[in-house]
């Protein structure tokens, strides 16, 4: 089963056969070739051969975007209230 998938990966990768005998006879492997699996599953390299999502300080500056993108959001519902708000003043 592993195999199979391993094999079909590669073919979608456009690896040939050569790669997929030394991945399963556990040998060494070209770093191209996990970089074409990686960038072919949307995967970090570090997720693909560790299975490390992220790092600690990735987690803190995800939580920063995050927290930075919230601001924004929030300042621009504030501006587009005061925008209807001069709008409204504007027709009365």
């Amino acid at each position: 089963m592993k195999k199979r998938l391993l094999h079909r990966l590669l073919s979608v990768c456009n690896s040939p056969f050569l790669y997929f005998s030394s991945l399963s006879s556990s040998s060494y492997t070209p770093l191209d070739l996990f970089v074409e699996i990686a960038v072919h599953l949307d995967v970090t390299l570090d997720y693909l051969i560790l299975g490390k999502v992220e790092t600690k300080k990735e987690l803190e500056l995800s939580k920063k975007i995050h927290d930075q993108k919230q601001i924004i959001e929030s300042f621009g519902k504030q501006l587009l209230a005061f925008a209807a708000m001069e709008i409204e003043a504007e027709s009365a």
